[in-house]
C-alpha cells in the first residue's frame, strides 16, 4: 500500500517514513526502544503498533495489514418509462467528401438511455462511416455501406451524436433517422434487490426507491 505514514516513537524522539508504491518503508533510527505504528486517512491497521528494541547494529522488519475504509453505494430504483419521439434528423444528401458531419439528438429532460431508428443509410462501403457516439464520447457502434432501416444500440446518457466521416473519393446518400426512444425514470420501485457483485452484499429498495 503506497502513501501510508509509518511512525517510530521513543521517549523524546519521533521518526517517520512513508510507504512507496510497493508498500515498503525505511526509517533510520538510533538504538533504543520504539513504538512503531502505521496510519493513512480512513484506514485501520493490524496490529495497531509494534514495540521493538533496536541495538547498535540491529534491524527490524515490521509489517502491517491495512483495511480500507467502508464505502457506501447509494441510489434510487425507479420504473423506467420509454418515450418514443418522431422527427427527422439527417446528414446532407448527398454528403460532402473529405468532411465530418455531426448531428446531436437530445432526449427529453431526465433521459438516462436512448436509441435511434435509422430509416435510411447509404455510404461508401469500408471508406465512409456513420458512428453512434454517447454523451460521454464513447463510440457505441460504427456502420458503413448500404443498410435497411435499423435501430442503434441503447446508449447511456440524455443525448446521442451521429457522426458521418467521409474520405475524398465518392459521396453517397448519407443517413436519415425518423425516431428515437428514450428511457426516463418514473415512479419509485419498492422491494427491488440491489446486489454488489464483488462482496455479494444486498440491499432492498425502500418506498422512496
Amino acid at each position: 500500500m503506497p502513501g501510508a505514514l509509518v511512525t517510530a516513537t521513543s521517549p523524546g524522539d519521533v521518526f517517520t517514513g512513508q510507504t512507496d508504491e510497493l508498500g515498503r518503508y525505511i526509517i533510520n533510527v538510533p538504538p533504543g526502544e520504539y513504538n512503531v505504528s502505521a496510519a493513512r486517512s480512513g484506514w485501520t491497521f493490524s496490529p495497531q503498533n509494534h514495540v521493538v528494541t533496536i541495538g547498535e547494529t540491529g534491524q527490524a522488519n515490521l509489517d502491517f495489514t491495512g483495511t480500507a475504509p467502508v464505502a457506501a453505494v447509494t441510489g434510487r430504483v425507479t420504473f423506467g418509462t420509454v418515450q418514443s419521439v418522431n422527427g427527422v434528423w439527417q446528414s446532407p444528401h448527398p454528403y460532402e467528401n473529405n468532411a465530418t458531419h455531426t448531428v446531436t439528438i437530445q432526449g427529453p429532460p431526465g433521459t438516462v438511455r436512448m436509441r435511434v431508428r435509422i430509416a435510411e443509410m447509404d455510404t461508401e462501403l469500408d471508406f465512409d462511416f456513420v458512428s453512434i457516439v454517447s454523451q460521454s464520447g464513447t463510440v457505441v457502434a460504427v456502420y458503413s455501406g448500404p443498410r435497411q432501416a435499423f435501430w442503434t444500440p441503447w446508449v447511456d446518457g440524455d443525448s446521442v451524436r451521429i457522426v458521418l466521416t467521409a474520405d475524398g473519393t465518392r459521396a453517397y446518400y448519407g443517413w436519415r433517422a425518423d425516431r428515437f426512444e428514450a428511457i426516463v425514470p418514473g415512479a419509485p420501485l419498492q422491494g427491488a434487490t440491489v446486489r454488489e457483485s464483488r462482496s455479494g452484499k444486498e440491499a432492498t429498495s425502500a418506498a422512496s426507491g
